[in-house]
């Protein structure tokens, strides 16, 4: 292993010392304290410590070498080296500090034993390392290496870049659900880096970790309306290119008062336009009542015990996958399954498949240029190919096609048809996703289509199935 100096050693453990870095984020009481403590100890007298330590050499010389992942291991070693039960622990040296960070980072993944806000900790520490390594590294770069580092999505990477922009308080706040993740990833988006486009000398003046702070006690004291309001209602203030100097007051004081909320930043911008914006109308009935046949036709959708524990599998296995799914993809299948519980099966099937399609348009966006290759290879005289000709034309030889966001025009059969192509899924797969875009195109227009739970439980499953639980779509 490159980021190895040598494989595994046997010391005393004396002869490490604790990193004070320590991505769990415990003091030595807790660890000490915890039940399952006692049971390492009692586990390592008997076995020893079977998982290596990862260290790194201690250049003070204090020690011999310097902890860097293992801390609860080292500390049961030493309280079973007071007893004489062991004498050494076996080690595993790396070459710096990021090698070692890394090293732990895929250790924990891998058993599955860190929980989210570990992991973030980690993440953030390994990016410092990341830049203290190379002071002029990019964004982009360093992007690049968590990808390759997590195996996570470009979307989760950027989300998570996001939030470890914050202190490790808001961090833990956010993993133990007394912060809505979506606020630091909005804040950041939809207000910080358009103030900073926008309004140069606002975000100089507060600075940019306070405004992170000034944003997240707003979002606390429920002051930020909802998380998507930077992103759906507050952006027509910094469209505005005519009242700048008045938006430019506003923000000053919403950032200086504590007690301002950001609906109030939208009223005094322009009452009447917030009054719009936050207008929620409500559908009016219709004015002829229903015949008799109408009210006989309508039933009460009631799944059955087989349905129910059909959609809890689905949701199970969304869950399951939840890592490789953004916080938008992960809310929006939620909000989706919800919708089947309570009978909403044309929701559910809209929402499923915007889902679907968005990452399969993700995939396709990590290397765009290969794409437009693959295409050039389709034989459009075969079926199905042949049906989605123009489309293929389309992607290969116009120059109006250079982003994914050319290829969100509702068509999504040639993007399906591609998988099949690459063979990615098969016929009968293809098939099926194909049966699920018909499905969705009859929901999202007032049809009379009726839907079954099962027909709508069968859907969401090969949606599972065959894209999200597809290594080949990451």
């Amino acid at each position: 292993m490159k980021s190895l100096k040598k494989g595994i050693e046997y010391i005393e453990p004396n002869n490490i010392r604790y990193d004070v870095n320590n991505p769990r984020g415990e003091k030595e009481h807790q660890i000490v304290s915890d039940k399952s403590f006692e049971k390492l100890v009692d586990s390592i007298k008997e076995h020893g410590v079977l998982e290596p330590l990862i260290v790194k050499n201690d250049i003070e010389g204090k020690t011999k070498y310097i902890l860097i992942d293992g801390e609860r291991r080292w500390r049961a070693a030493k309280i079973a080296v007071e007893g004489k039960d062991i004498d050494r622990v076996p080690i595993l040296i790396a070459k710096d500090d990021t090698d070692g960070r890394i090293l732990a980072y895929q250790v924990h993944m891998l058993r599955k034993q860190w929980e989210k806000a570990a992991e973030t900790k980690a993440i953030k520490m390994i990016i410092q390392d990341l830049k203290q390594d190379n002071a002029d590294i990019s964004e982009k770069d360093i992007s690049k290496k968590l990808e390759e580092i997590t195996g996570h999505s470009d979307k989760q990477i950027e989300d998570l870049t996001c939030l470890i922009k914050y202190d490790d308080s808001v961090i833990t706040k956010v993993i133990e659900g007394k912060i809505n993740v979506s606020y630091p990833i909005q804040n950041e988006f939809s207000f910080i880096n358009p103030l900073k486009r926008n309004y140069s000398k606002l975000f100089t003046k507060y600075g940019e970790n306070n405004i992170r702070n000034i944003l997240i006690y707003k979002a606390e004291k429920g002051l930020l309306h909802s998380t998507r309001f930077f992103m759906d209602k507050f952006k027509y203030i910094f469209q505005d290119k005519v009242n700048i100097k008045q938006i430019e007051i506003l923000l000053d004081k919403f950032l200086g008062d504590k007690n301002m909320s950001s609906q109030d930043v939208l009223e005094k911008w322009n009452p009447e336009t917030s009054k719009k914006l936050m207008e929620v109308k409500k559908l009016g009935r219709p004015k002829k009542g229903k015949t008799k046949k109408q009210n006989a036709e309508k039933k009460e959708i009631v799944l059955t015990t087989k349905q129910s524990i059909d959609v809890a599998n689905v949701r199970k296995g969304f869950e399951d996958i939840g890592k490789i799914l953004s916080v938008e993809e992960y809310d929006y299948i939620g909000e989706a399954i919800t919708c089947i519980e309570n009978g909403c099966f044309r929701a559910a099937i809209v929402m499923i498949w915007g889902a679907t399609i968005n990452r399969v348009l993700e995939n396709i966006s990590k290397d765009f240029d290969n794409f437009k290759v693959e295409c050039r290879k389709i034989n459009t005289t075969k079926k199905p190919y042949s049906y989605f000709k123009n489309s293929y034309d389309f992607i290969c030889r116009s120059t109006k096609c250079n982003s994914i966001d050319d290829l969100r025009n509702g068509n999504d059969l040639p993007l399906i048809a591609f998988l099949l192509f690459k063979q990615y899924i098969n016929d009968t797969e293809y098939k099926k996703l194909v049966n699920g875009y018909n499905t969705r195109c009859d929901c999202t227009h007032p049809t009379k289509i009726q839907l079954t739970p099962n027909e709508v439980i069968a859907i969401c499953h090969n949606c599972l199935m065959f894209i999200f639980r597809n290594k080949n779509i990451k």
